[in-house]
């Protein structure tokens, strides 16, 4: 037999398929996705048990609502490290929101899977924030300052008005603090927390001193009037619902203002 035919032949070399580079936010993305999943197993679960329809509305308004606002900077072209800042600083509404709904359903099976949502969600919110991960993405364009015509065409907001409702804020705030020590902390501090943001995140609109700045405040003085509500609906609270009325006067009063 011929011996170049007895010799065994080589394997053919194959190029080996480049790799796609990893995706930063794959950690992020994931623990996300899982989240959801654990979101909407707790909803089918209030709606089949009809464990309370305040914690059901309240975590359907995070599935539909509060948790794709906050996450929608994730999805820009070009991701830049501004972008990643703000999805950071949105989620602090929907978590609080979250741990409303924890309250809510405390001493239940969706309690803990609203627990290891929470769990998830917070992880994803703490790794957007890692240095390591902030490297890998852009600066961001730096904003370039308005045009005096177009400064001017602004609305203003007039401050002391809007003084006396970031003050009015305050106080309900206050109030609601001494209502969850006395009775319902577990239910309402993630309420109190949204109303204190609104409360501070006023004051700095203030003083910047136009309207779109306020635009945010309002939804976030609803997430505390949904989460009081909830809480109501447990247990009834003559301090609290007091403080709903007026979240709810305030509520409408600053929308009224901003659109002046």
């Amino acid at each position: 037999m011929n011996a170049v035919l007895e010799k065994p032949r080589l394997a053919k070399r194959t190029k080996a398929a480049p790799q796609a580079p990893a995706d930063p936010l794959a950690a992020i993305n994931a623990s996300i996705g899982e989240a959801m999943k654990k979101l909407e197993m707790v909803h089918h679960a209030l709606v089949a048990t009809d464990l309370g329809e305040p914690a059901e509305l309240l975590v359907r308004a995070l599935i539909d609502n509060w948790l794709p606002s906050a996450f929608a900077p994730l999805a820009y072209k070009p991701l830049t490290k501004p972008d990643l800042e703000q999805c950071y600083e949105a989620m602090f509404v929907p978590l609080a929101a979250l741990e409303g709904a924890i309250a809510l359903t405390k001493g239940t099976l969706p309690e803990t899977t609203l627990q290891e949502a929470l769990s998830l969600l917070d992880r994803a919110n703490t790794e957007m924030t890692e240095p390591a991960l902030l490297e890998q993405f852009p600066e961001g364009e730096e904003s370039q300052e308005p045009q005096a015509e177009q400064q001017e065409e602004k609305p203003r907001l007039i401050a002391p008005r809007i003084q006396e409702i970031t003050d009015t804020l305050g106080t309900i705030t206050e109030a609601m603090w001494t209502a969850a020590m006395a009775s319902a902390t577990e239910r309402t501090w993630g309420a109190v927390y949204v109303a204190e943001m609104a409360r501070d995140n006023l004051v700095a609109a203030l003083e910047q001193g136009d309207e779109d700045a306020f635009l945010p405040e309002v939804a976030r003085i609803g997430v505390s009037i949904t989460v009081i509500e909830a809480a109501l609906e447990v247990e009834d609270d003559s301090v609290l619902r007091v403080c709903s009325m007026g979240l709810q006067r305030l509520k409408d009063r600053l929308a009224a203002e901003v659109d002046r």
